[in-house]
């Protein structure tokens, strides 16, 4: 199992988008635990191995399909 911290220098990011994703559940695995000094997640090692990051930005909106075969047409991309 792996902090927050292990996590983020593991994937390269900070730490505070890895307590993002693990809120978010995109961590299969992973749980809260109680310590004296306050809840802490760990994240288990094998929950790297299949985590996807989302690009960055907002999505593409897709063409209508009329509009897609007209650029087609035109050579258009």
């Amino acid at each position: 199992m792996l902090t927050v911290r292990e996590t983020a220098a593991r994937l390269g990011v900070e730490a505070s988008n890895v307590r993002k994703w693990v809120r978010d559940g995109r961590f299969e695995g992973a749980k809260l635990e109680e310590t004296p000094l306050g809840p802490h997640w760990l994240i288990p090692e094998s929950a790297l191995g299949t985590f996807k990051r989302h690009p960055r930005g907002r999505p593409r909106k897709s063409k209508p399909a009329a509009i897609e075969s007209s650029n087609k047409i035109a050579g258009k991309k």
